[in-house]
């Protein structure tokens, strides 16, 4: 009889799991490529995704969700992803950062919000695992041309 019970409660679970609330995070933060974490950082901007975004900023240390609390990586990913607003981008230039030790690369971005385009500059930096994670973003570069 249990066993009957157990048969109809599983996939009523298996529902509430597929459909919770709570959005999913990558199990693994970071990118594979200085152009692919910045590529993914602002397709994560566009869609409202702050966590997305949380695992994806950081240092060489790791992701931001690592030093601080989601709600409060949250709260600056949902700023800079309203400053970052743009119908659509195309990385332009990818170099290293002269004289970094740490393998910075820097990343221009051209980004279009209604019919302008603006270079925004990134930073990129290798993190754990051979991961690179976003660590600036020239938001001035976007707030001076408004």
């Amino acid at each position: 009889m249990q066993l009957r019970r157990l048969a109809a409660l599983v996939p009523a679970l298996l529902l509430l799991a597929a459909c919770g609330g709570h959005p999913r995070y990558s199990a693994t933060p970071g990118g594979m490529a200085p152009g692919e974490v910045v590529e993914r950082f602002l397709k994560a901007a566009a869609d409202k995704q702050y966590g997305t975004m949380a695992e994806l900023f950081g240092t060489t240390t790791g992701s931001i969700l690592e030093r601080d609390a989601r709600p409060d990586a949250e709260r600056r990913m949902y700023a800079i992803a309203t400053v970052l607003e743009h119908e659509r981008f195309a990385l332009r230039d990818q170099l290293p950062v002269p004289g970094s030790a740490l393998r910075e690369m820097a990343i221009t971005v051209a980004l279009t919000h209604r019919g302008r385009t603006i270079d925004v500059p990134f930073t990129t930096v290798p993190g754990p695992g051979g991961r690179w994670f976003v660590e600036k973003v020239d938001l001035q570069a976007v707030t001076s041309q408004l």
